[in-house]
């Protein structure tokens, strides 16, 4: 299984849950961390919004988003989720490091200062 996300739940996503079916007859209730018009994002996977099922908890006033996954779609969600984290540090720690061309606008002005210093 993989490890929760340290993620922040935003306040419009405090009431939220994803209740998640297994087929070995148990299930797992997770925190949405964010969801859009396509995917709903828990701490340890992206479902998508297209097979859910949501209900309201009339006690607590949760919004229940249930989903009946199998383990196939439920390790494919989990790699989903493992994807967009391991392409988002990819994304922080690509530099810039090719080679630039010769700035000679820039190296103008100190061109100009060594030859009045030299013809002074």
């Amino acid at each position: 299984m993989m490890a929760k996300t340290k993620r922040k739940v935003q306040p419009q996503f405090e009431g939220h849950r994803a209740l998640i079916v297994k087929e070995e007859g148990t299930c797992v209730v997770e925190q949405v961390i964010s969801f859009d018009s396509e995917i709903l994002e828990t701490s340890t996977a992206m479902l998508p919004r297209e097979n859910e099922l949501r209900l309201l908890d009339d006690n607590h006033g949760y919004v229940y988003h249930i989903y009946n996954l199998d383990k196939p779609a439920r390790i494919e969600a989990e790699n989903i989720k493992r994807l967009r984290r391991s392409s988002a540090l990819k994304g922080i720690f690509e530099f810039e490091t090719g080679k630039k061309q010769f700035d000679l606008i820039g190296f103008m002005p100190w061109v100009i200062i060594v030859l009045l210093a030299i013809f002074k």
